[in-house]
């Protein structure tokens, strides 16, 4: 009962945190730039790795992301439950890949008992070579995501 409840918790959650486009599409820093996406789950697969426990499950995932209402790539990553005494906290790392753009990857612990967990944009490929920065994501009602990235560099 309780991995389904985490899984259903954490497959609504995991597409928000790593959609984002880290830079402008000239290349050029976007220091202090907020940006928005929407995402849509397309893969989600429940690893039970500890038969006896939740500890150690992972969740992998394969999403799609939009930028108003336009297809501009998907992302790809898997979260790995944590010991903690509400099973709400995974390590998760996601790669996006934003077309013909480049890569920006996220990684860290998630909480998702929070209403707005917040994740640390770790790095990234091409156009987003120097990414940095947080981002937090909130669940839609019809099961979409809200991806929202603040940008440091």
């Amino acid at each position: 009962m309780k991995k389904t409840i985490a899984l259903a918790a954490i497959t609504g959650a995991i597409a928000l945190p790593f959609a984002g486009n880290a830079l402008a599409s000239n290349g050029q820093h976007n220091r202090g730039r907020t940006l928005v996406f929407q995402v849509e789950s397309d893969q989600t697969v429940l690893v039970d790795a500890n038969p006896e426990g939740v500890v150690g499950d992972q969740i992998v995932i394969s999403e799609k992301i939009y930028k108003d209402g336009q297809l501009v790539g998907s992302d790809s990553g898997v979260c790995t439950q944590m010991p903690d005494p509400d099973d709400s906290h995974f390590l998760c790392t996601v790669t996006f890949d934003l077309t013909n753009r480049g890569q920006i990857t996220a990684s860290g612990i998630v909480n998702f008992a929070e209403a707005r967990p917040v994740i640390a944009i770790v790095g990234g490929t091409g156009e987003f070579r120097h990414a940095r920065g947080e981002f937090d994501f909130t669940t839609e009602e019809d099961g979409t995501f809200i991806d929202t990235f603040r940008l440091s560099n």
